[in-house]
């Protein structure tokens, strides 16, 4: 099956904002995605399964991370 994966970044006025949004499929109940955060600040991704044939929806969890410096190549 696959998965839905919500990125938001936190804006102190506004609150949590949209930034991206992922379905990968699962593999060995494993999903793999890349994702460079493009500002400093705080972020946090939702997860939920999507279900499949054999296996039923289901809310995953909450990852809240900061990131402090800006990421450079090299």
């Amino acid at each position: 099956g696959r998965a839905t994966l919500l990125v938001e970044r936190f804006d102190p006025l506004a609150g949590w904002l949209f930034d991206a949004r992922f379905h990968p499929r699962l593999g060995g109940g494993r999903a793999t995605v890349s994702f460079r955060p493009p500002t400093v600040g705080r972020w946090r991704v939702t997860g939920e399964f999507d279900g499949s044939r054999r296996a039923s929806p289901s809310r995953g969890g909450t990852a809240e991370f900061t990131v402090i410096e800006p990421v450079t190549d090299g």
